[in-house]
């Protein structure tokens, strides 16, 4: 204490305001750099968790929009399946009319013998 009262009694007024304001400010702008240091760490925290979730969000989408797709691709299979059906049913009764008539035209050609 009583070097520093002597270093301090040696000063004038002027070098002591001047000592005590580099003082305070630096002690200001050491606080001010250990805030804007927390303040960056958390923005890119906050930009860190909102890429997640954004990715999260699309991430989800795209399922969903995979489901849709399926989905479709399986009602379009089904309506295929039963076209394919119905043509199917179609060319045998066809060919069962075609198989008749040729039939009928044998019995007739042997009846005619």
């Amino acid at each position: 204490l009583a070097a520093l009262h002597s270093e301090v009694a040696g000063m004038n007024v002027s070098a002591l305001a001047a000592a005590v304001v580099k003082t305070v400010v630096g002690s200001v702008d050491a606080k001010g750099r250990q805030k804007r240091e927390q303040l960056e760490a958390a923005i890119e925290s906050d930009l860190k968790s909102l890429r997640t979730a954004e990715q999260a969000e699309v991430d989800t989408m795209l399922q969903e929009q995979e489901k849709r797709a399926v989905a479709e691709l399986k009602r379009d299979a089904a309506k295929l399946k039963a076209r394919a059906e119905r043509a199917q049913a179609r060319a045998n009764k066809a060919a069962e009319k075609a198989e008749d008539k040729a039939n009928k035209q044998l019995e007739e050609a042997a009846k005619a013998k």
